[in-house]
């Protein structure tokens, strides 16, 4: 099958969910899946109900035996919502979420055949307001994946993944991502995941849009001065992160040593220096970002609008991830428009 970006898997699966069935999105380790549904179950206004049927066994799923009036029965489980129970408070319903349906054992695989199909747990019916969706990894990846069999695969809609970069970096930079990451995967947008180019590797890890994600917590955790090198000493860490690419990226930020001063750039926006080396561009678009506050922004884009635009691009994504004030002010806004027609590519 096509595998799509993540961003378009999260429209499919929003319009599978619209019409009650169960989207199956899948993808190599890392890519965004569990971020995707967080998104849908907010976009939908439900309440996230995570089951991770890897862990499960089938009772958990179709009810624990229990005896009632001297015959067997199953008693449901509580944590899914049934007919006559009330809406959870704030939400319109639930988002069921099975991950890791293919890495289950086929005995719970096959204990989610009722619920996925027939919306019953046991004897009882699903509540109405219950959306299901799923997910796993690829058979192709080395992940810990079985054959869900022909029942299961005929009652989802699949929905095959791939890494995108532009998508990522895009979700990046708008979710306040340290800068010092961002600018260097625009400039190395290859770097954003090499899962494919793991094996064989003798790195411990890899990185992808998940372990990029730690990096940036570590940072802002611990350097969250963003105008900064990275420590050389942390450089292991990062390492034991996302792999040795995180060498590569503590030694691109070495170059904030020789950019402009932020105040150079206020003093003097249109005659400032301006790094040739494009490497060095994209840190410095990073730096003035980190630098930037509303008083100071309009100015600053003066100086970035001498670049070539895809700087000014860079410039706006990180900009907008810092604050949704910034794009109300009159020099922003005017580059935002300039650079709309790549932004909406």
């Amino acid at each position: 099958m096509q595998q799509v970006s993540l961003k378009q898997a999260t429209e499919f699966a929003f319009q599978t969910l619209k019409a009650n069935l169960v989207p199956f999105i899948t993808s190599s380790p890392g890519l965004g899946k569990s971020a995707a549904v967080r998104q849908l179950a907010k976009r939908f206004n439900l309440k996230l109900i995570d089951v991770r049927l890897a862990q499960e066994d089938p009772t958990a799923i179709n009810g624990f035996p229990a005896i009632e009036s001297g015959r067997s029965t199953y008693a449901p489980p509580v944590r899914f919502p049934l007919e006559g129970d009330e809406l959870p408070e704030g939400y319109s319903g639930w988002l069921l979420f099975f991950d890791e349906l293919n890495s289950a054992p086929r005995s719970v695989v096959a204990a989610a055949y009722k619920i996925v199909l027939d919306r019953m747990i046991g004897e009882h019916n699903l509540h109405e307001r219950v959306r299901i969706i799923a997910a796993g990894n690829l058979a192709t990846d080395n992940a810990i994946v079985n054959d869900m069999g022909t029942a299961m695969r005929s009652r989802v809609v699949h929905i095959p993944v791939e890494s995108n970069p532009t998508n990522w970096l895009d979700y990046a930079a708008k979710s306040g991502f340290d800068t010092r990451v961002v600018s260097y995967l625009s400039y190395q947008p290859n770097k954003v995941n090499n899962f494919k180019r793991f094996d064989g590797s003798s790195d411990e890890t890899f990185a992808c849009e998940r372990t990029w994600e730690f990096v940036s917590k570590i940072l802002k955790a611990n350097y969250p001065d963003q105008t900064k090198p990275i420590p050389q000493d942390i450089a292991h860490l990062l390492a034991g992160t996302v792999g040795s690419c995180a060498y590569e990226l503590v030694t691109y930020t070495e170059a904030f040593n020789d950019l402009p001063t932020i105040q150079q750039v206020l003093t003097d926006p249109m005659n400032c220096a301006l790094p040739e080396a494009p490497a060095v561009r994209y840190l410095m678009t990073g730096m003035l970002v980190g630098n930037a506050t509303l008083d100071n922004a309009d100015t600053i884009v003066k100086y970035v609008s001498r670049m070539p635009k895809e700087f000014s691009m860079i410039f706006v994504k990180l900009l907008w991830g810092k604050g949704d004030k910034f794009i109300d002010l009159k020099g922003v806004s005017n580059m935002l428009n300039e650079v709309a027609d790549i932004l909406m590519d």
